[in-house]
């Protein structure tokens, strides 16, 4: 019991703070002296090209390789991308949704926050090396969005700029924080399989890491929250809680 509210608790306080930051984004005082969007970019900057990496070679330099069954762990991960996006796509059509409308939510059913909310439950209960398969399973995350998410939501999307866009593959191989997690990966493995053994203070340092890059993480999507406009789309949500559970 004690580990859920510790975990619910980094969680919902990220989303109280996000939300508090928002509301202070509205007064005259903050307006004029701290450009807080851009502090919340450079936290989520800070998190995922330079906290999350160290966790990932971490955890990665400590897991078990030897399971075969391990290769099936990103295969789940873009299959539950791939039926969320659709089964969120045929409520929408029940729903009669605009363009718009489908788009966002194709979209809600198809991108997750697996790696911030996943990646702290996983820590939280089942140790260290549970983050690693947490990364495993969403490994080709990025690449689905690039391949199939961001394309589908571009032919939902009603701004049509007329521009030539990369394709892509392109995008992938040039993305910063695709390349970032690859490598962070890549390094963890090279380590694990070297038979260099992790110095035993790495642990704590990713005790520290683990929860303050979710706690990060979550301060930015508390800070985009609009929690009045649930309201409007409370049909929408009972639909996600439906595909979610």
């Amino acid at each position: 019991m004690g580990k859920l509210i510790y975990s619910l608790g980094i969680i919902i306080t990220g989303l109280i703070f996000g939300q508090i930051i928002q509301a202070l984004t509205n007064t005259r005082l903050s307006r004029h002296s701290v450009p807080i969007n851009k502090v919340i970019r450079l936290a989520q900057q800070i998190t995922l090209l330079i906290l999350n990496p160290i966790i990932n070679f971490g955890a990665f330099w400590i897991i078990g390789l030897k399971d075969t069954r391990l290769i099936s762990v990103p295969v789940l991960g873009v299959c539950a991308l791939i039926l969320g996006g659709i089964i969120a796509s045929i409520y929408s059509r029940l729903f009669k949704h605009n363009n718009f409308q489908k788009g966002a939510m194709f979209t809600s059913g198809s991108f997750t926050n697996m790696g911030t909310f996943g990646g702290l439950v996983c820590f939280t209960f089942f140790g260290e090396s549970s983050y690693a398969f947490v990364s495993m399973y969403k490994l080709l995350e990025e690449v689905a969005y690039f391949m199939i998410g961001y394309p589908i939501a571009k032919f939902y999307s009603v701004a049509k700029t007329g521009q030539r866009e990369k394709s892509p593959l392109i995008r992938i191989i040039t993305d910063p924080y695709v390349i970032i997690y690859f490598l962070s990966i890549a390094i963890g493995v090279g380590l694990n399989l070297s038979g260099i053994p992790r110095p035993n203070a790495y642990k704590s340092i990713n005790d520290v890491l683990i929860p303050l890059s979710t706690l990060m993480l979550v301060t930015s999507v508390g800070f985009r929250m609009q929690v009045n406009a649930i309201r409007a789309y409370l049909r929408e949500c009972y639909a996600s809680l439906r595909l979610n559970f």
